[in-house]
């Protein structure tokens, strides 16, 4: 980590703060009547499934935490990573508008909006370079990566198309349950994804990839295995942390 993230890093942290968190991934902020609130997938959070899609009661304040952001509810706390962050620059104006009077201060107002886009734009390029290393290791020229988070509903974060070099990110939009277990894609295959033995749930979407002579590959973010069935394949196991070609195009 370096620069501007670097020097955010630990800024707003407390100590003695309870291990145990709510975490909301792949987040973003929405206003919704007269207040701002935050959608996304929950992990952590006892007696429900992790994964889960939820909408968050008003954001009452939030604050930095290491690469976190901090949302506050009238009785709730979630930890949104800003690598998480479906979209930054959508979330960076209602962001501006929830605070204390501290932030009313100019300086100190930029000082902490200042650090927070410059993480957030760090961590970007960061997921950047990663995926066009996967691409440039493997020697493909036309491929699509499918991230997923393996969990007890798993869902589909991004597709990250690649073509001669060029690389393009496709956020998937909170929420996406058409999405989450079975992918039609173009032309009659389609890609169905399980948590262990158990399909969670049949739903299923259109998600435009997998063009004949692409390499698909699936990448599992999650911290449960995830098993894939493309159609024309036999079932594929994808660990936590694991990228695997699905499909080769060579």
């Amino acid at each position: 980590m370096t620069g501007r993230a670097a020097e955010f890093k630990g800024h707003g942290a407390k100590k003695g703060m309870k291990a145990e968190r709510f975490i909301l991934n792949h987040w973003i902020l929405c206003e919704i009547e007269d207040g701002i609130r935050a959608q996304g997938h929950l992990h952590g959070r006892p007696g429900m499934m992790e994964g889960c899609e939820i909408l968050t009661s008003e954001i009452a304040d939030w604050r930095p935490e290491g690469e976190y952001i901090v949302l506050k509810t009238s009785n709730s706390t979630y930890y949104c990573d800003l690598g998480e962050c479906v979209s930054f620059y959508e979330c960076a104006p209602l962001l501006e508008m929830i605070g204390d009077s501290r932030r009313e201060d100019p300086d100190i107002k930029e000082e902490i909006y200042g650090a927070v886009r410059a993480l957030a734009e760090e961590k970007k390029e960061e997921k950047r370079k990663n995926y066009r290393n996967v691409f440039l290791k493997e020697g493909v020229q036309i491929g699509s990566l499918f991230v997923w988070n393996g969990c007890d509903c798993p869902y589909l974060k991004r597709v990250v198309n690649w073509n001669g070099g060029d690389l393009e990110i496709e956020e998937q939009g909170i929420p996406e349950s058409a999405l989450t277990v079975s992918i039609q894609m173009t032309g009659n295959r389609s890609m169905r994804v399980q948590r262990g033995g158990d399909l969670y749930r049949a739903s299923h979407g259109f998600l435009p990839g997998g063009a004949a002579g692409e390499s698909i590959y699936v990448e599992n973010e999650g911290k449960d295995s995830i098993r894939i069935n493309m159609t024309g394949a036999g079932p594929v196991c994808v660990l936590p942390g694991q990228v695997v070609c699905i499909e080769s195009g060579h």
